[in-house]
């Protein structure tokens, strides 16, 4: 692979960094603001750009395994990093199918589909009754049972940004 071709991935894991950037200052303005169905909205555009980059650094393709360690060691991501998001991507990936398969094995088929605050504030309601649940303290996202620590996934992709800024600047083909 080419230094071109990384320079143009690299452009496009900083436009999917920026975006992330922009929803995850959006999430806390909402989680501020008491506006749960939009704090969400703005936490699953983070995952979902989150999950953009996620894809070319650990592609589905097996074609394409080269190219996604070629660019985590460009970018030093370690290969255990929780940007992998691999049981998350599998999950939106076959979306109606989970939902629909999470939601009837409800044990009483009454769940929550938009929570903002910590899991155990509504009394009577178990964990996996909560479709997503968004803890405003400590940014802890769950969508159906999945833990995902939205904090943790920031500070990451931060250091991905910084280190295909750097990348760029070191090997501009212009």
């Amino acid at each position: 692979m080419d230094n071109l071709f990384i320079f143009k991935l690299l452009e496009e894991i900083l436009l999917q960094c920026g975006q992330a950037r922009y929803a995850s200052s959006a999430i806390a303005a909402k989680v501020t603001m008491n506006e749960p169905e939009m704090a969400v909205f703005y936490a699953e555009g983070f995952l979902s750009r989150a999950a953009n980059v996620s894809r070319l650094l650990w592609p589905d393709d097996s074609d394409a395994n080269e190219r996604g360690e070629k660019l985590r060691t460009e970018l030093n991501v370690s290969a255990d990093s929780e940007l992998t998001l691999a049981e998350y991507r599998k999950r939106l990936a076959a979306y109606d199918k989970n939902l629909v398969d999470w939601a009837s094995s409800s044990e009483h088929r009454d769940f929550v589909s938009v929570n903002l605050m910590p899991i155990g504030t509504l009394e009577g309601f178990k964990e996996d009754q909560f479709h997503r649940n968004l803890d405003p303290e400590t940014l802890r996202y769950s969508f159906e049972g999945i833990q995902l620590n939205l904090r943790q996934l920031q500070k990451e992709l931060q250091k991905i940004e910084q280190q295909a800024q750097n990348w760029q600047k070191l090997h501009n083909p212009w």
